[in-house]
């Protein structure tokens, strides 16, 4: 006779055990061997604490970006310095105050007077800093105290961002030790390319700056075209943050966007990030070469 205890059953075709619910993959890229998740952790904290948003602001977003394409070592460059908030973490990303070369200019003297400060206050005596210049004719450069001919550079300039080859092709520079460093680092940007070109668009922020002086469609648009340039292979990234609150910053949000989704997409690959349901809010453009 059969013990109570063993019964036969049926085998449901799942089999006898379902195998637990888990989200869909992202996508997955691959550089120098190492495999990159291109969103999740990117958009989404990695950890997070009860009551805090899930979803990253724009500038921890953008800044996401930048640690995974800038090791330390690269030149980065901001093209819209601002207050000098992103120019800092760009600088820091790249390995100031002992490695790393940075680029920056504004197309107002306060703006690069406030970077410089802010470089300054951030790294002490650990750089020498130069200044030449006043005006729209500003420049200041910086190197590393401890290595000044092979640790951190620095240079920041009142310019235009439509072109960046004026940074180290400077007619101004007659001193042979300039006019040297000017021949290494185009150079070396010729040779390894830019790791990471970061964009502000619109007016300089503070309550008492002039936001009659904003960027424009046209001028951005060919700055994105000579820093696309430059932007090294394999994991390069433009990052463009789009204002659209003041007069013009829609139609300039509408151009970036008509550039970005015209380049190639075998070499290049273009994304944005927009808030639905937020009127006005900025948007963030993010481009990376392959």
């Amino acid at each position: 006779m059969r013990p109570p205890w063993l019964f036969s059953f049926a085998v449901p075709p799942w089999g006898l055990s379902r195998p637990a619910w888990r989200p869909p993959r992202l996508p997955v890229c691959a550089r120098n061997g190492e495999r990159r998740l291109l969103l999740r952790d990117a958009v989404f904290g990695v950890e997070g604490a009860a009551g805090q948003s899930v979803v990253r602001r724009n500038t921890g977003l953008a800044r996401e970006y930048w640690r995974r394409a800038v090791r330390t070592g690269d030149v980065v460059v901001d093209a819209t310095s601002g207050n000098g908030h992103d120019t800092l973490a760009l600088a820091q990303l790249s390995g100031a105050p002992v490695a790393g070369t940075l680029l920056a200019m504004d197309l107002q003297p306060e703006a690069v007077l406030t970077t410089w400060r802010r470089l300054h206050d951030a790294f002490g005596d650990h750089v020498l800093w130069r200044r030449t210049g006043d005006g729209l004719r500003l420049r200041v450069r910086g190197v590393s105290r401890d290595a000044p001919n092979g640790g951190f550079e620095c240079r920041l300039a009142c310019g235009s961002h439509e072109a960046f080859d004026w940074l180290w092709r400077d007619p101004e520079d007659g001193d042979e030790d300039d006019l040297q460093q000017d021949r290494r680092l185009g150079h070396r940007i010729a040779m390894q390319g830019v790791s990471c070109v970061v964009y502000n668009l619109g007016y300089l922020p503070g309550s008492g700056s002039d936001r009659q002086v904003t960027t424009t469609p046209a001028s951005t648009v060919r700055s994105l075209e000579a820093a696309s340039a430059l932007i090294r292979p394999d994991g390069g990234v433009l990052s463009v943050s789009c204002y659209t609150g003041h007069e013009g910053g829609a139609g300039e949000e509408r151009a970036v966007f008509e550039w970005a989704q015209r380049l190639d997409s075998r070499q290049w690959t273009s994304l944005a990030h927009q808030w639905l349901n937020r009127h006005k809010a900025p948007s963030l453009v993010i481009i990376e070469r392959q």
